[in-house]
């Protein structure tokens, strides 16, 4: 039970790890900056918990899932005709993206919440 509640705590991070991951392989580069550099300033936050940063990332990823779902819902208006299959792809991005808008959203409210306590924000 407290392991599982330990990978509850670390989530949102775990998501968007495995988010950019996703992003990296589907982007077919071997060497992906972009990647790189979001997989490697999330792992810092997970190991130093910084509550700015915390804040920039989920606000930033919120953001981005935002766009990205917005982008799909254009598409899909474009669509004369919208098959079984097509909504079986949608219906997988449309949780895809909605999840990671949640993840962000809640790793911005978790690092907010941490703020309070401190009252002062550290980058």
């Amino acid at each position: 039970m407290k392991a599982l509640k330990k990978i509850l705590k670390i989530f949102p991070e775990l998501f968007l790890i495995l988010s950019t991951l996703f992003y990296w392989i589907s982007a077919g580069l071997a060497i992906n900056y972009i990647a790189i550099v979001l997989i490697t300033i999330v792992v810092l936050q997970l190991i130093y918990k910084k509550q700015g940063t915390g804040i920039a990332l989920g606000v930033i990823f919120s953001l981005i899932f935002c766009y990205m779902f917005l982008a799909l819902l254009s598409d899909v208006v474009k669509l004369e005709s919208i098959s079984s299959k097509k909504w079986q792809t949608i219906l997988a991005f449309v949780l895809y993206f909605g999840s990671g808008l949640v993840a962000g959203i809640v790793m911005t409210i978790k690092y907010i919440s941490q703020n309070r306590n401190n009252k002062e924000l550290s980058f």
